[in-house]
């Protein structure tokens, strides 16, 4: 059932009009002070980030598009699955991340750089048989855009596979200063246009944007004393400006709030639960269509800067999806205690 709200309704629903502003601005860092934040993160979300792209039918040979590279962790991974005989394209509208991704990337030879908005990329339509992002979504104001950029890039058949993450998921048990992580990305979000919880709306956004029976797959690191603690302690820090420019905090309490998530990530007695990872592998049809044009083709996700209220408002027609969660516990070794691998089932 499709339910008719304008976007002046859907906006004064989610905040008032005084916190609307919906920039779309990156909040964490950029180039070299990026690089320790993100080779965490990809500590972290890799293992399974690999096997998804195996899964899928990632190949040697293959060309890929990696969009928002960022520092190129991700990248590296993926020149090495392609070989030589294959490539990467790494994507990022930031030069900043590019220069760093090309350093880290040095020994490979299969690797390309292209500064672009991953909304409009400007690349040959239909020319990768991959496109892959990780935790791109949701620093964009309207990710549906983007998804319809990579379904025109890639070649008919092709795979898409993407991974992003639910920022308010992640916490402690018991509850401590970690929790602070979720709380104030969840209330950023909404000021800056940004939904920092779309990895719970990815199955629609990829069908909207053409792609074939979407998988999706749902994993949730969880450990003591290891990176996930300081993942969430270390993006509070440098997310730690835009929380103050927002008013969400003051400088003395962002102060006080960190060295209480450090703290907090050295106890052993606290199980770290990293943000909720979300991975969505879709395919082109073998008979290609263009992408649902929704938006204007000259799209940017820099000029659209549509914010989640909007989006919100859009997607209430959409019919919701059942889902059955399976649990499974596997225990590695002390500083990665228990890593929640649940899989959903659609039905």
């Amino acid at each position: 059932m499709t339910q008719q709200v304008s976007w002046a309704a859907a906006r004064a629903a989610f905040f008032p009009p005084e916190s609307y502003i919906p920039t779309g601005e990156y909040a964490l860092a950029t180039g070299t002070a990026a690089i320790r934040l993100l080779e965490i993160s990809h500590r972290i979300y890799a293992p399974a980030g690999e096997r998804i792209l195996t899964r899928a039918g990632l190949q040697p040979g293959m060309h890929v598009a990696d969009f928002g590279c960022g520092t190129g962790a991700a990248t590296r991974m993926l020149a090495r699955m392609v070989g030589p005989s294959g490539s990467v394209t790494a994507i990022d509208a930031s030069r900043p991340q590019l220069d760093q991704a090309a350093q880290i990337c040095a020994g490979f030879r299969n690797v390309t750089f292209h500064q672009a908005d991953a909304c409009a990329t400007r690349l040959p339509r239909a020319s990768f048989d991959l496109v892959y992002c990780r935790f791109l979504l949701l620093h964009l104001p309207d990710p549906a855009a983007c998804l319809r950029e990579m379904y025109d890039v890639l070649k008919p058949g092709g795979i898409l596979v993407v991974e992003d993450g639910d920022l308010t998921s992640a916490g402690s048990v018991p509850p401590t200063a970690l929790n602070s992580f979720a709380d104030l990305f969840s209330r950023l979000g909404p000021i800056r246009g940004l939904n920092y919880s779309v990895a719970s709306n990815l199955y629609p956004l990829v069908r909207a944007a053409g792609f074939s029976d979407p998988k999706i797959e749902l994993h949730q690191p969880a450990m003591t004393r290891g990176d996930a603690g300081l993942l969430l302690s270390l993006s509070v820090e440098e997310a730690g400006p835009a929380f103050v420019s927002a008013g969400l905090i003051t400088t003395d309490e962002l102060d006080r709030t960190v060295a209480n998530m450090e703290i907090a990530r050295e106890n052993p007695d606290v199980l770290v639960t990293a943000t909720a990872h979300v991975a969505s592998v879709g395919a082109q049809t073998l008979e290609r269509q263009p992408s649902p044009q929704l938006q204007p083709a000259s799209r940017s996700c820099a000029r659209e800067r549509r914010g989640p209220a909007e989006i919100a408002a859009v997607q209430i027609g959409v019919e919701r999806i059942e889902v059955r969660v399976i649990d499974q516990v596997q225990r590695f070794e002390p500083e990665l205690e228990v890593h929640r691998l649940p899989h959903f089932e659609l039905f």
